[in-house]
């Protein structure tokens, strides 16, 4: 998995293995949040996919920060995934 973390929220990308379909079932996402939570007691809303290319956006995205490059519209861009990939969540 991979999590980025913005003001109180953890986005977070898996991949899962044996899982039907690739989908992640509300009981995975409630055990995934309550890890987040614990691991950070500011995070209010977790917010998980499956989704590959989710998946490897959010890789990328991790590399970029690791390597110190936020800028080039790092933080627009991952906007606009998030927006897509999690539209009801605001």
């Amino acid at each position: 998995a991979n999590v980025i973390v913005t003001n109180r929220n953890a986005y977070v990308a898996v991949v899962l293995k044996n899982e039907a379909n690739g989908e992640v079932t509300d009981r995975l996402k409630k055990k995934i949040s309550d890890q987040v939570k614990a691991t950070d007691k500011d995070i209010r809303n977790v917010y998980v996919s499956s989704d590959p290319d989710f998946v490897n956006r959010m890789e990328g995205y991790g590399n970029r920060i690791n390597e110190g490059s936020t800028r080039n519209g790092l933080f627009e861009d991952f906007t606009e995934t998030v927006k897509r990939v999690f539209p009801n969540n605001r």
